[in-house]
This record gives C-alpha cells, structure tokens and sequence, in this order.
C-alpha cells in the first residue's frame, strides 16, 4: 500500500484526502488507534524541548480528527538558480525572523488529558534561539537529489524525505510541525532548491503561503494561532451543512476508491496563463452579465470543468473574510469546499454570482447525487493557490519556478483534479492531474492556456 499511495497523498486545501481518507475504511477505527498511538507515545515533552515548549494552544475539532491525521504536509519546493550559500544564510535569517513572530512554527503536535483536541505546544518568542531554528532547518541534507529537469513523478518522489510526517506520526512524538530544507540541485551547483513542509493539522494553503511568502521576502507579520472555537459550525452554515455532510458520504467514498483502483494512470499537464487571452474573456464575460467582475479562477475553472463534463466540482473556499471574524491574520484551516455542478460553473458568470450572493452558497442548481448517480458519476477538483503566493527573492538569486510536491503518485490519483498557481515570479499557470483527457483536448477547449511550463519536467507524464 505504500508503495502505491507513496509520500504525498495529498492535495493541499483540498477533500481528496478527505474523501480517499474516509475511502479507506479508517473513519471510525482510526480515531481510536490514534488515541492509543498517542498515549504510547507520550513521553515527556521536557525531553525533547528543552523546557521552551510552555504555550500550549488548542487546535480546531476538524485539526483533532484523525481524518486530518491523515494527511500527508503541504509541501513545495522553488528552484533558483545563485550562490547556495549566501542562499543558507538568507533563508536562515528570515526562518529565524519568522519564528520569533509566529513561535507556534517551532510546535509540536500533543494530545493531552487537560483538552478533548489535540493542542499546539510551542515556545515563546523569547525562547526562539539558534539551536530551535536550526531543528527546523536542513542544510544539503544526504541523498536528497533534485534538479529542475527532473521528470515530476521522480521529483515527487526525490523530494518526500523533505516532509515532516503526516499527521498521526506528529502527535506527542518528538517532531515539530515545520521544516525547511536548502539543497543543490544535483549535477549543477548553480542550482539549489528550497523546499517549506508544514503540517495540514495546523495549516491550510493560505496559512501555508502567507509563512512562504514571509521566507521569499515579504514583510514578516505574526498570524493569530489561537482557533476561533465556533467556525465550524458557521462554515457549515456558509456552504450548506448538506453539502459538507456529502464530501463523507458513501457514494463519494466509493467513488474515490473506485477511480484509485479501476481507474486509469494519470498523466500531467502544466501550462502559462496567456494573460491578455484572460483579460479579454473577463471583458467579454462582464459585458454579458450584471456582475461587476469575473475573476480568473472563475474563467479557469468554468473551462475546465466543462472540459472534463463534471457532474460536480470540488473548488476549495478560503473563508477568511467570508464568515465574520475570520480574517487574512488567523492561521489554521479555515476553508472548505463547495460542490458546483454545470449550472454554475458552466460559464464564469454563474460562478460570480454565486460567490456574490454567498454565505450562505447555493452552488449547485440540482440536487447531489444520490447513492448510484454519485457512485458512477464523474468528479472532480480544483484549487487556487495564485491568489495566496507571491514572487520568491533570495538575494542575488533568481527564481526558476516553483511547483508542489505533495501530490499523490499518478496511478493513486482518484479523479481529474486541476492546480492554478504561480510557477514563476507573476505569471500563472495551470496544471491538470487527468486520467481521461489528452493535452490536446485542454488546450483546444481552453485557449487561454499558452506556453507548456518545465517541459523536462512534464512532458514525460
């Protein structure tokens, strides 16, 4: 089994795991194997931090599951090409800078009798020093071998001893919930890469990028890591408790399961976004409607969605500034999903609508699929990272581009899945996970699609 799921079953901010997790039969036994697992493992924290480990903060319901056990960490890595070790140096100035601002970066992952949730243990500011920066940072660590030529499905593979342990493996163990990892690339030392894992227990896309974006050069901010107790409740209000309820549901699950098992291998596909093509579909598509704007992710994945003729489509949702009180300052996962079927992301304008309209969002124009419809239907996801990310800069370096690492291996993929993100500096590109399309049939149904991204890279998917 691990061989086929390898060490990055994971879509970061998505319900692939979510849905693939309940798949596997482990909802109910889990929760009980990993409360034994962590009562096991529940040597004392004194050992392994020194003391420091004094802030103890509660994390939400849905982060003290072991569905979100489960998940593998989000994980990326960025090429540059420059001086590594001038490199080292920057990246460990600012990780420090970071973690001085955001200590719960340097926790660990506890359960403890004084909480029903699992709990974030970490130092104070004051206790952040050298000697905790450098447990999170790895400096050309032994046998790691990357390059930006590297074909993705071996990079996935090359780049998974850069990853904290999925999240069971953290709780009351000695690891902490991030690592950073700088290393040459092979065969050419002018290269390096610079890979950021952080846990999913504690950390969604955004949470993720905002921390990146503060080590590629942005202004360091502290995030707010105490939970807002109440969200889960309101984000079940804000998509529809119905629609939430479906992501577990057993037409889903089987769903997953089927198209892991029966399905075929997937093959990938990373293009640029032609950015006038963009602005010339937002200009048609605003004349057309009574909606102020249509945003590229609205472009995106109406086309895409169509392409792949969904019966529905999982689109990620931070709802930060979306549920009141939830802001662009709390870290944590504070998303969720809504299911879109051909009525509203049929054109970018119905999708607009519905975000306009929303919360509560009503995305879907049918009712969900019952048992059989939704166990032989088609499904499938997408998520926006652009709209998180910012250019990388390292000093006197330059960015090559920039991609995930935490996907599944390409025979475990369960259904069409799509990534929009920022591969170099501002452009956009689009990468499609497909087990049923070609290249050809994307880029005839999505003009807008230019340039492929890295073709040593892809082209051998």
């Amino acid at each position: 089994m691990d061989d086929r799921w390898g060490a990055g079953w994971q879509f970061s901010g998505s319900s692939v795991v979510y849905a693939a997790g309940a798949g596997l039969g482990v909802l109910s036994a889990a929760g009980l194997i990993w409360r034994a697992y962590a009562r096991q493992n529940s040597k004392s924290i004194e050992e392994w931090s020194r003391g420091k480990d004094t802030v103890a903060v509660p994390l939400l319901p849905l982060e003290s599951t072991a569905l979100l056990g489960q998940e593998q960490p989000i994980t990326t890595v960025t090429f540059f090409s420059g001086d590594v070790q001038e490199a080292v140096e920057q990246v460990r100035s600012r990780l420090k800078l970071i973690t001085v601002a955001n200590p719960w970066l340097a926790g660990r992952i506890v359960r403890r009798p004084d909480h029903p949730n699992l709990q974030l243990l970490h130092p104070t500011a004051a206790d952040i020093d050298g000697q905790l920066v450098d447990e999170l940072l790895s400096i050309q660590p032994t046998g790691l071998h990357i390059s930006p030529s590297l074909p993705y499905e071996q990079l996935l593979k090359a780049c998974a001893p850069t990853q904290v342990p999925v999240g069971l493996r953290l709780v009351n163990r000695k690891y902490r919930i991030a690592k950073v990892t700088v290393v040459s690339c092979s065969g050419d030392p002018e290269k390096f890469g610079v890979l950021l894992s952080l846990s999913h227990i504690v950390a969604d896309g955004f949470t993720y990028y905002r921390i990146l974006n503060m080590l590629g050069g942005a202004p360091v901010e502290s995030l707010i890591a105490e939970r807002l107790m109440d969200f889960h409740p309101r984000m079940e209000a804000a998509v529809g408790k119905a629609d939430w309820a479906y992501t577990f549901s057993p037409q889903m699950v089987l769903n997953c399961i089927a198209g892991v098992f029966l399905g075929r291998r997937a093959r990938v596909y990373a293009h640029y976004v032609d950015p006038v093509k963009v602005g010339a579909a937002k200009a048609a598509a605003k004349s057309d409607a009574g909606v102020p704007f249509v945003s590229t992710n609205d472009i995106v994945t109406s086309a895409w969605s169509n392409v792949c003729g969904l019966r529905l489509a999982m689109m990620a949702i931070n709802l930060r500034d979306r549920i009141t009180g939830v802001t662009d300052r709390h870290a944590g996962n504070y998303e969720s999903l809504l299911w879109m079927d051909e009525g509203v992301y049929g054109s970018p304008v119905s999708m607009r609508e519905v975000l306009l309209a929303g919360p509560p969002y009503t995305a879907h124009t049918r009712p969900l699929p019952g048992f059989w419809e939704g166990l032989t239907r088609s499904q499938g996801q997408i998520t926006n990272w652009a709209s998180f990310s910012e250019p990388l800069a390292l000093d006197n370096s330059t960015e090559l581009f920039h991609l995930p690492v935490n996907l599944p291996p390409l025979s475990a993929v369960p259904f069409e899945c799509c990534l929009i993100w920022r591969p170099c500096g501002e452009k956009l590109g689009v990468m499609v996970i497909s087990k049923n399309y070609t290249r050809r049939d994307f880029l005839d149904a999505m003009p807008l699609l230019e340039d492929e991204i890295a073709p040593a890279v892809f082209d051998t998917t």
